[in-house]
């Protein structure tokens, strides 16, 4: 986020919980795999409320105790107006890019996602048969974002500000404090 001048804060899982995300116009939850139970109705409460989330990779895929949620039932699915229809590891070598109204990195998941109606779908994986890797749907008052790859892993390995600034037409930006 420092890198197109954004200024955060970081919450832990309780602070979320107990509603202090609230004040915030966005969530960014980069590589959240597990977590806890409580924290799913928290999401979407936050979401409903007005909040914009943008979650990466496998987001809520497993519970803390590292447990697989059932993948079909998890609550984000709601949230995101998009289950997970496959779940592919790209070797490192095999690095891609996203096709469509956005172009990311794909690096080490491939997350297959599969969109309800009226989900709106900003890219797709460069395959034969393209399918959905990023979606963005509307809940209550909020919008829920989903980047079907581990993005944020890879940015953190590899930054590239030229990607995350594709992302920030879609948030929020004029209720966040830029440096």
């Amino acid at each position: 986020c420092a890198d197109p001048g954004l200024n955060v804060d970081i919450l832990d899982e309780t602070d979320f919980q107990a509603g202090l995300a609230q004040d915030y116009p966005l969530l960014i939850l980069p590589g959240c795999t597990a977590l806890e139970d409580a924290s799913l109705p928290a999401l979407q409460t936050y979401v409903a409320a007005g909040g914009s989330l943008l979650a990466d990779g496998l987001c809520g895929y497993k519970d803390p105790n590292g447990w697989v949620r059932t993948v079909a039932q998890n609550p984000l699915n709601t949230l995101f107006h998009a289950s997970v229809a496959d779940i592919q590891a790209v070797p490192e070598n095999k690095t891609a890019s996203t096709l469509g109204e956005l172009n990311l990195p794909v690096w080490w998941l491939k997350l297959v996602l599969e969109p309800e109606n009226g989900t709106r779908c900003l890219a797709s994986f460069d395959e034969t048969a393209p399918r959905p890797a990023i979606t963005s749907a509307h809940e209550g008052q909020g919008q829920a974002i989903r980047l079907g790859t581990a993005f944020f892993q890879h940015y953190l390995r590899h930054p590239d500000p030229q990607a995350f600034s594709s992302l920030l037409p879609l948030l929020p930006l004029q209720e966040l404090s830029l440096s």
